[in-house]
């Protein structure tokens, strides 16, 4: 539909060529160019940073953001990003109907299948990458890797305990979305928020899982496009090819269901590998693992590090106490001082922080919030 999305690259950008996207040939002979597609909605600039900074480092692919605030040049020049081969496209509020009602989490499939339709994505790039972008980084180019996988969709399990009988929350979407369950229950259940393949079947994929929500108005909640994930690549004919990785043994950790303290890290614990040793590609849901989380930040956040050696923070009046509601984003954070920094990194949201201690974690605040009495284990 006409409208929306509206297209707002940072200053110094490349600016969207044709409808959003960065022209890179067109039909035949485009020099098999990929693209990574996310939708960044609410999120901290340091989740966007870190997600652009492991990718842009490993790959020479294109990155399309569908953002709500684009990010400050002078923020990706910090980090040493190649400003050229990032878009950001705002989206503009609200979605047209049904759209606007749903979760962002589940909004976004409409978002990635108008997007790839209007930009043509398919006419000019070769492969494409859907993802989360608030818990996914990058250990290795997953385009390298994918041109030596097989054609059409590449979806990932979670742990091989995760069935979809013992997946609570999908199989009951499952149950009350389509009255099916059992015919799937002995199937790993397929993490939503990461695939890649090639464009022309990426884009039916998107135009899939949105076709599916669409129809199914009456099981709106928030995440049930997880539900939606497993339908439409575990059916018997999904209209495109795909191909299901294992979580231990894949290009993809999915770290959701991982238990805490059985990462198997390199020699200088700056990699995650798999159970032959091998170095995972993409690591997904590594939120999940806050000592994980800061190896990450500490590799790939190099402006962080700067900002919190000279960053004055006394703007920030720091006092025992909560602030409940209001929340941007969470982070990992040693210090108070990480704290400000991240919230800084964000000035446009960010107005506030709640700080752990004793959990070293950060809770961003939009503006608005009110400090309360301190909660238990807070």
């Amino acid at each position: 539909l006409e409208g929306s999305l509206v297209r707002a690259a940072a200053p110094n950008l490349r600016a969207a060529a044709v409808g959003g996207v960065a022209t890179a040939g067109s039909g035949p002979g485009f020099d098999g160019r990929n693209l990574a597609l996310g939708v960044a909605v609410g999120m901290s600039a340091d989740s966007v940073l870190l997600f652009l900074s492991s990718l842009l480092r490993a790959s020479d692919c294109d990155v399309t953001l569908l953002v709500d605030q684009p990010l400050d040049a002078s923020l990706l020049q910090a980090e040493d990003l190649e400003e050229g081969r990032i878009t950001f496209e705002t989206i503009a509020r609200p979605l047209p109907d049904p759209w606007e009602a749903w979760p962002i989490e589940d909004a976004r499939y409409w978002l990635f299948k108008e997007y790839l339709n209007r930009a043509q994505v398919q006419s000019k790039y070769d492969r494409v990458q859907l993802s989360d972008v608030d818990d996914v980084a990058f250990q290795a180019d997953p385009f390298e890797w994918l041109a030596g996988a097989d054609a059409g969709v590449h979806a990932f399990a979670g742990e091989p305990s995760q069935l979809v009988s013992t997946d609570g929350k999908v199989a009951d979407f499952l149950r009350e979305c389509y009255g099916v369950g059992q015919e799937f229950a002995s199937k790993q259940s397929l993490a939503a928020g990461y695939v890649l393949g090639a464009a022309r079947a990426v884009a039916k994929y998107a135009d899939s899982v949105a076709a599916e929500l669409e129809s199914h108005q009456g099981c709106q909640r928030q995440g049930v496009h997880e539900a939606m994930h497993n339908f439409v690549l575990r059916r018997e004919d999904p209209g495109f090819a795909v191909t299901i990785h294992e979580n231990r043994r894949g290009p993809v950790w999915t770290g959701g269901k991982v238990p805490k303290g059985t990462l198997i890290l390199d020699r200088d614990s700056s990699a995650v590998l798999m159970e032959d040793r091998k170095q995972y590609t993409v690591l997904h849901q590594y939120t999940e693992h806050e000592d994980l989380w800061r190896r990450l930040t500490k590799r790939f956040l190099k402006s962080h590090h700067e900002r919190l050696a000279v960053l004055d923070c006394s703007a920030f009046d720091v006092e025992p106490g909560d602030m409940p509601g209001f929340d941007l984003d969470h982070v990992p954070a040693e210090t108070s001082k990480d704290c400000c920094v991240a919230c800084l990194n964000d000035a446009t949201n960010c107005g506030g922080f709640a700080f752990s201690e004793g959990r070293r974690h950060c809770w961003l605040k939009y503006v608005g919030g009110i400090r309360g009495p301190a909660t238990l284990g807070a």
